[in-house]
């Protein structure tokens, strides 16, 4: 495992990691709704904002990438795989796969394709996780297998910050999935999508995604949210 007194150089870049987390996670959610987050926020909520909706999904993904890796590592050869005939004949092909994979990347990223950030985070992590492993990146971790799933880890948790924040956000607008409150306006009701809160104000859309309310917590009459998913 991990020797303590190397740890500590790794431990300096956990405060701005676990930041920058939270800065992606922002930064893939409010834009959608025309909103400057980071005109209201403070430095705490930033980590405080991005923690659930980030850590109760990304569990899951790590939990897949444990088992893929221990599956794949009880499969292949301590080679990899490289001296075997599909290996060979992937190696000779790999200027076409990398090609392949630049393309796929590109219209994932550019073009409204749907459902493509749940993929995109896993793609993008194939170009930083093989330099890093290469270049011993956690090399202080004997175990092949547990420094393989920290390194995808490390690397996943700010792609999927982002993404996570481009899939609450368009389940929101696509008013499938989302919180709501309901407000008394001239004796009628007025149903609000609720966006989040940050500092002193709540943010609050229409359902027709046309108009954006922002209001100080105390000015805003007791909230009762209320949840609707999709097909209920």
């Amino acid at each position: 495992m991990l020797e303590k007194d190397k740890l500590a150089n790794y431990l300096w870049i956990g405060p701005f990691y676990f930041l920058s987390v939270g800065v992606l996670y922002m930064w893939g959610y409010w834009p959608n709704f025309g909103v400057n987050i980071f005109e209201y926020v403070s430095l705490s909520d930033i980590i405080r904002v991005a923690i659930i909706p980030v850590g109760s999904v990304f569990i899951f993904v790590l939990i897949g990438f444990c088992l893929g890796e221990t599956t794949v590592a009880d499969i292949l050869p301590k080679s990899g795989g490289n001296k075997t005939i599909i290996g060979r004949f992937l190696n000779k092909i790999k200027w076409l796969l990398i090609l392949i994979y630049a393309a796929v990347v590109f219209i994932l990223i550019f073009y409204p394709v749907p459902n493509k950030w749940f993929v995109l985070p896993t793609l993008l992590m194939l170009p930083f996780y093989l330099p890093l492993k290469g270049a011993g990146f956690l090399s202080e971790i004997k175990n092949d297998s547990i420094r393989s799933i920290i390194i995808i880890a490390t690397i996943a948790l700010p792609l999927y910050s982002y993404a996570i924040g481009k899939i609450n956000a368009d389940k929101i607008l696509r008013n499938t999935d989302y919180q709501y409150m309901e407000l008394v306006k001239e004796g009628k009701k007025q149903r609000l999508k609720f966006l989040g809160y940050a500092n002193q104000y709540v943010f609050l859309l229409s359902m027709n995604n046309q108009d954006l309310v922002i209001s100080k917590i105390d000015k805003v009459s007791p909230m009762y949210l209320h949840y609707r998913e999709s097909g209920k």
